[in-house]
Formats: structure tokens, sequence, C-alpha cells
């Protein structure tokens, strides 16, 4: 999923999302999650964990990160991964019918808001295709769509997002991003998370 935050403390959202940026994040901790294995001694060091396979739709990129994954479960943790392509219509599939041990997934936020994100996650809700569900998580969202006052709404968005991240149904990996090279002399062009520029509005001087 994308998200990311900075590359030690990821988040779900990107940084700034109407005024909002998450608190918490998850941390990247080789040493803390090889202890992890160890202390549970459930596959200590990773020996005897079977292959996990990683299940991404076609496209050089997705399939860059996917090895990339791969290669630091195996260098890491001494977790395999098997890697598997499958075409858009296919890979929709397996992921509507949860048919997936970790799945590759994006989401580009529809409106500027927290909540564009946040509410992906609720039991039962349509683009929520990893069967996670959190109670405390949807009462948090659900209070969240109740107020007006947007103090107590983020705060209650903090809570819930701090609550996913510690459940860790998905784990963010990175935002989108655009680079772009703009003239000093055009007007009325600003960066934006959604990245929508009404053309009406820019002008040269």
């Amino acid at each position: 999923m994308p998200a990311a935050g900075s590359f030690r403390h990821r988040a779900l959202r990107p940084p700034n999302t109407a005024g909002y940026t998450c608190a918490t994040g998850i941390p990247y901790d080789v040493d803390a999650q090889r202890k992890n294995f160890s202390r549970k001694q459930v596959f200590p060091d990773g020996r005897g964990l079977p292959p996990i396979e990683i299940l991404f739709n076609t496209s050089e990129n997705h399939k860059l990160i996917a090895e990339a994954v791969q290669q630091m479960w195996r260098k890491n943790l001494n977790v395999r991964a098997t890697l598997l392509n499958q075409e858009e219509k296919v890979y929709f599939d397996s992921r509507r019918q949860m048919n997936y041990q970790v799945i590759r997934s994006t989401w580009i936020s529809d409106y500027n808001d927290p909540n564009s994100f946040l509410d992906l996650w609720i039991t039962g809700g349509g683009n929520n295709q990893t069967g996670w569900s959190n109670p405390q998580y949807d009462r948090l969202i659900a209070e969240a769509g109740q107020t007006v006052d947007q103090a107590a709404r983020y705060q209650a968005f903090q809570h819930a997002e701090a609550i996913l991240l510690d459940d860790a149904p998905i784990l963010p990996v990175y935002f989108y991003t655009h680079a772009f090279l703009i003239r000093p002399g055009v007007k009325g062009w600003y960066p934006t998370i959604l990245d929508h520029h009404p053309y009406k509005y820019v002008r040269l001087e």
C-alpha cells in the first residue's frame, strides 16, 4: 500500500493532508524484528517459515518493488518470498476475493482530506480487501464523521491511524510524487496533494 512518511517512520497518508499529519508511524527497525522472531520462537531467524507469496499486477515498477521487498526480507530476516505477477483483471479478482498472502496495492485520494485514506479500512468497507477488522477503529472513524470540530475530528483520526499502523494489516511503502519544472513567469500554478491544476487559473507574465 502506498504511504511511507520517511524511510524510518512510515505512515499511511502523505504529510499535511488538509493540515493533518500522522503523529505515529511504523519504525524501520530490522534488529527489533529479528529479536521479535527469536522471542516468539515460532520461526527463529526465519527458519522453518514457508516462502511468502507476493502478488503484484503487471508493471515494471511494481516488479522492481516486489523484487526489492523479496531481497530485503531475505537479507535482513532470512524470510523467503516468491513473486506472482497477474494481469490487471485477474489481479483485481484475486484482491477482491482476498486470494493472496501479500499483495502490492495502491490508493490515490479522491479528495483532499485524511478520511479519503482512513475510511478505506472500516469493517465491511468496499475497499477494505484485507480481511482486517477492528471495532475501536470503526468507532473512531464514525466519530470523526459526526463532528464539525476539526480538532476533535483530527484527534479521532490520529487515534484510528495509530491502531491501523500497530495492527499492520498493511505495510506502507511510498507516496507517489511528481517533479515539475516551472518557469518564473508562470503564475497561478500551485502544488496540491491531488495534483489537480485548473489551467484556467494559470497565466504567463
